[in-house]
């Protein structure tokens, strides 16, 4: 499956109802779609396998969103060097910038109903994303694999 199509299947928006409740509650800021589709250009060029990245041609970290030590281990990794995250919903549309540790608590929801894999990086506190710093996130099984 091309990235394209698997960005583009599904995509959830971030005017659904449940991200912008999410966005008052939380220090989160719309991006707009340029970071995007810069992000998902740097996504499609790295190694890919048949259905994600290729977790073998990069090291890294795997973990689950449901796990105790998620945020030790993103400490341990490349998005650790961040306070905040860079969310990418869809290569085409706006995304959003939020705290580190409000994104890894609530993970799952903001990806809900986003099936597939999703790719988020870090990004500093002048809102600048940080797009090599990257994690892959696949929603059914909760995994979590960060760029070390």
């Amino acid at each position: 499956m091309l990235f394209d199509e698997l960005m583009h299947s599904e995509a959830i928006h971030v005017q659904a109802d449940h991200l912008v409740e999410w966005v008052h509650e939380h220090e989160a800021v719309l991006v707009g779609a340029e970071v995007a589709t810069a992000f998902a250009a740097v996504v499609a060029a790295l190694p890919w396998g048949p259905t994600s990245l290729d977790k073998a041609a990069m090291p890294g970290l795997l973990s689950r969103d449901d796990d105790a030590e998620l945020s030790r281990l993103v400490g341990r990794a490349r998005l650790g060097r961040h306070p905040k995250v860079y969310l990418m919903y869809d290569p085409d549309e706006p995304g959003l910038i939020a705290p580190l540790a409000d994104v890894l608590t609530d993970l799952d929801l903001l990806y809900w109903r986003a099936p597939g894999y999703r790719y988020f990086c870090g990004a500093s506190t002048d809102l600048e994303p940080a797009f090599d710093d990257l994690a892959e996130y696949e929603a059914s099984y909760g995994t979590v694999w960060l760029r070390s």
